[in-house]
């Protein structure tokens, strides 16, 4: 992914195959992302919206009773990382 390239939710190349690795550990939470498993919660919330085409800018209130609005997903600390930097609103998951 290049440094301008947007990133999306659900568009990691891997995220199907990591998520699976992350079930095999006993992992429930995931990253959106990239589908690597999240450990006691040190991870982030990002909403989701216009069906999953983008997450929500910092600043930006979604319309929640769009059809598009898909909610919070979580995100592992890598990617919010790279969210942070594109503008995205991101919330601390609380353990």
């Amino acid at each position: 992914m290049s440094e301008t390239e947007t990133i999306k939710p659900f568009s990691g190349k891997r995220i199907h195959q990591n998520e699976e690795r992350a079930a095999d550990k006993g992992l429930e939470e995931t990253c959106c992302i990239c589908g690597n498993g999240i450990k006691d919660r040190k991870g982030f919330w990002a909403e989701v919206m216009e069906g999953g085409s983008r997450f929500v800018a910092e600043g930006e209130e979604p319309n929640t009773d769009d059809a598009g609005y898909m909610g919070c997903y979580t995100v592992g600390p890598a990617c919010a990382r790279k969210l942070k930097k594109q503008g995205s609103k991101l919330l601390k998951m609380e353990a």
